[in-house]
């Protein structure tokens, strides 16, 4: 296949009747069909569906029976593909909270991986150990600490592959560390917190530019025990514009009647969908292990929710960013246009990943075809089309 025939999303808009030619891995031109006519080349024809960049999962801890703390290439393989068929093209493994020696076993095995498909790893997300002790979620209390300097020298040694940080603004010397890593190239992102505006705002002052999955372990208004009402991270996420806000949105993490809300708030190039997928993503209900075998917590899984045992908290999601995109047109009226720029162009631009999450020269030949309800169809990888993961050209 030399062009794509399809409308087109790009730069935040539908280019209809257009064509995609691709070289090397690469986009090589995007214009009107017609100006490929008389060119002779092989064309794809999308039939009418609409081609967008291949999604972008930032947070993501497993699927098909894997957890990215397994690291193995079993494990990894087996999460890439998975990723693969339900259009992400890019993810950040995202790693539990752990011992400092396994994080760096983890890591270690990450910089030397390469995934067996055509899905990229864009580096990884570190969730937690730094985290708050009482908004923990199913985080292992007894892991959590501060980054000291043992921890800034993991860091250090692996800061060409950390991409993401999920930390808790109120911590100890949280700006300052924010600083630390942001000056290294490394976003920052506030979650699992007890945290309120005093906290916060310098946390944001210091460089933190996200809320981990809002409404999720993130902290609320103070309603008591207070001379003033305080807002915590939820409050401050959906108002201050310099926050992204992560979403689960698969009507659990984020119900589908408040995604809306969140839309209304944070405007659609500031909200980033997330899987927060665990390793029972895509099986069938049961009891299920989150993170890895010493150090993970279980989880028990329903046909639409995980949750942790004997705990009334969910625990990640079971939902492919490709359903979140589909049922934030058809259960929550989000524009199309919108949820795709949540999944592809709004992490990209968080994480800094040049020339992925859009469709334009230079950009990655990562594409995939959606039908106008946001269903997902096929996804094309340098040249390659894919439907469920399976490649049919």
């Amino acid at each position: 296949m030399d062009i794509l025939h399809a409308n087109v999303f790009s730069g935040g808009r539908l280019l209809a009747d257009h064509g995609i030619r691709c070289e090397g891995g690469r986009i090589v031109s995007l214009a009107p069909m017609g100006q490929f006519a008389a060119s002779g080349a092989a064309s794809f024809d999308a039939g009418g569906r609409i081609a967008c960049a291949g999604y972008i999962d930032q947070h993501t801890h497993g699927a098909a029976g894997y957890d990215a703390m397994d690291a193995t290439n079993e494990a990894l393989d087996a999460i890439c593909r998975h990723h693969l068929a339900t259009g992400v093209t890019a993810f950040l493994p995202t790693t539990m909270t752990a011992t400092m020696e396994e994080t760096a076993r983890v890591l270690e095995f990450l910089s030397q991986y390469t995934p067996p498909v055509s899905v990229e790893i864009a580096g990884v997300h570190l969730e937690g150990p730094f985290l708050s002790h009482e908004n923990r979620g199913a985080h292992p209390e007894r892991l959590l600490t501060l980054p000291n300097d043992a921890w800034r020298a993991l860091i250090e040694q692996y800061r060409a592959l950390i991409r993401l940080i999920t930390v808790s603004p109120e911590l100890p010397g949280m700006p300052e560390f924010i600083r630390w890593c942001v000056s290294r190239g490394i976003a920052i992102s506030g979650g699992h917190d007890e945290g309120y505006d005093e906290a916060i705002d310098p946390a944001i002052d210091a460089g933190m530019q996200s809320v981990t999955h809002i409404f999720c372990c993130s902290s609320g208004i103070s309603r008591a025990g207070s001379p003033r009402k305080r807002l915590g991270l939820t409050e401050i996420g959906l108002t201050d514009d310099r926050l992204y806000t992560e979403a689960i949105a698969d009507g659990n993490g984020v119900p589908h009647a408040l995604l809306p809300l969140l839309f209304r708030a944070k405007g659609r190039e500031r909200v980033i969908f997330i899987s927060d997928s665990m390793r029972a993503t895509g099986l069938a209900p049961g009891r299920y292990r989150l993170g890895g075998a010493e150090d993970g917590v279980d989880v028990d899984v329903t046909p639409d929710a995980a949750i942790l045992h004997g705990q009334n908290l969910f625990a990640g999601s079971i939902a492919p960013v490709s359903k979140m995109v589909a049922d934030a047109v058809q259960k929550s009226g989000i524009p199309l246009i919108d949820a795709v720029l949540a999944a592809t162009k709004n992490p990209a631009a968080l994480l800094q990943l040049t020339n992925r999450g859009d469709i334009a020269p230079g950009y990655r030949d990562a594409i995939n075809l959606i039908s106008p309800d946001g269903t997902l169809n096929y996804t094309i990888v340098s040249g390659r089309v894919f439907e469920k993961g399976e490649e049919i050209t």
